[in-house]
């Protein structure tokens, strides 16, 4: 019983961590890309190298990010095969996809209080860092 009550504890623990970018949604529906961004910029600190200290919350962070993005990835790769809006050069790691987002909100400058949807912000970064060739 004590075993069970730890289960459903930690796994309410992991629930409300792991929501925390919808917390933050404008609408509190889906993410935006200010909250997305947010919790991405979290998983490149976790991503830059030996030695990084993070917090719990901030691993939490970074799994949704990458997610987030992976969720976004397989669904249009999947409902979206015969009209492709990008094109993967072949298997991308987890680390190719946080970039390539990142990279993207950074070079276009995007306003902290955009409110776009994250989907599709991630769409126009995965189509920019990886578009098909004509």
């Amino acid at each position: 019983m004590k075993q069970l009550v730890l289960q459903v504890g930690l796994v309410s623990i992991v629930i409300v961590l792991c929501t925390s970018a919808l917390a933050e949604s404008a609408k509190g529906v889906l993410p935006t890309t200010e909250a997305l961004t947010k919790e991405c910029q979290t998983a490149i600190k976790a991503m830059q190298g030996e030695g990084t200290i993070i917090t719990g919350h901030e691993l939490a962070s970074a799994r949704y990010c990458a997610a987030y993005l992976n969720g976004v990835l397989a669904a249009t790769l999947i409902w979206m095969r015969d009209a492709p809006v990008f094109c993967l050069p072949g298997p991308v790691t987890q680390r190719e996809t946080i970039t390539a987002y990142i990279d993207y909100i950074e070079e276009l400058s995007l306003p902290q209080n955009d409110d776009d949807s994250a989907a599709w912000s991630v769409l126009k970064a995965f189509s920019n860092r990886w578009p098909c060739s004509e």
